[in-house]
């Protein structure tokens, strides 16, 4: 299941236009954070989860945590980024992924600071995820 969300989180992103205009080509989206010289940039961070499995049918509550850096004089840029990230992935669902079935994404929180080390802007959204087996 976690496998499944995680390749259909990539999809999405790497998909979306508005996003890649924002990112640049070729996109940056990674599994590990940017080098400091390749910003704008998102990575899909920790992915946790737990059992939401029912009488019926198994299930996954997953938590995931999107990291996005932009450099620039202020926010803006890395808030429109994790903005359209939340946009993305919850006007999606519900969807199927290989065999899992993602009946439900929630934004979590979202927070903004700037990173000395990077020297940029670091944006992390957390969303939770209710996903069920397909059986397929």
């Amino acid at each position: 299941m976690i496998g499944d969300l995680h390749a259909w989180l990539f999809d999405q992103l790497a998909s979306d236009a508005v996003l890649i205009a924002d990112l640049g080509d070729p996109p940056r989206i990674f599994d590990r954070p940017p080098r400091r010289r390749a910003l704008p940039a998102v990575y899909i961070g920790r992915i946790e989860a737990s059992d939401w499995s029912t009488d019926d049918e198994r299930g996954k509550a997953v938590s995931v945590v999107i990291h996005a850096y932009a450099r620039g004089p202020g926010r803006t840029g890395v808030d429109r980024i994790a903005t359209r990230i939340q946009d993305i992935l919850t006007d999606a669902v519900p969807a199927t992924a290989q065999s899992t079935r993602i009946v439900l994404a929630t934004p979590v929180t979202a927070s903004t600071a700037y990173e000395r080390e990077q020297a940029a802007f670091h944006a992390t959204v957390r969303l939770r995820f209710l996903c069920a087996h397909t059986g397929t």
